[in-house]
């Protein structure tokens, strides 16, 4: 018989709808949240050893969809995990992700244990450059280049316009700017 403690502890994540904030500044509408429920949350937290992972994206996970000063907005939904977790998977994110389909965001957490860039050997990344719309030509360029791309209507259309834009940009920058 195995005690307890020679057990191999397992790292802890848990993500979910909490139903209940950790600070008031996670916490939007007319009234006030009650401290004392805050803190019995951020106690449970902490007896369990957990920490909060953070987040990306919105601030506030659920919307009541009220308008006005009856609208109340919320960090109800996040991602936790104990000290394993965060030593086992140091390169994690925690991505807010709205949803047509609920009230509530998805929390989208990817983790790995060794840090990993997704990019094509020998891609670059396009970095729009704010000097670029001091040229005469910018709008123009601009105007002509987004019109080529724009072949397909909806959503495929304008990534293949800011897909033309972007590649002309680059060069056309490369060439007049260096």
């Amino acid at each position: 018989m195995r005690t307890l403690a020679a057990i191999e502890h397992p790292a802890w994540l848990c993500v979910g709808d909490f139903n209940e904030t950790l600070y008031a500044t996670e916490h939007f509408s007319r009234a006030i949240r009650p401290e004392w429920q805050m803190r019995a949350f951020r106690e449970a937290v902490e007896d369990c050893s957990l920490t909060d992972l953070g987040w990306s994206g919105v601030e506030y996970t659920w919307d009541n969809g009220q308008m006005g000063v009856a609208n109340v907005k919320a960090r109800l939904d996040r991602a936790f995990g104990d000290e394993l977790f965060v030593i086992t998977f140091a390169h994690y994110r925690v991505r807010h992700i709205v949803s047509a389909e609920s009230d509530h965001c998805f929390v989208f957490v990817e983790f790995r244990k060794e840090e990993h860039v997704e990019r094509a050997k020998g891609a670059r990344q396009f970095r729009y450059e704010d000097v670029w719309k001091t040229h005469v030509d910018y709008d123009k360029l601009i105007l002509d280049k987004w019109q080529r791309g724009a072949g397909q209507q909806g959503l495929s259309g304008v990534v293949d316009a800011l897909s033309n834009l972007q590649t002309n940009l680059s060069v056309w920058g490369a060439k007049e700017f260096g």
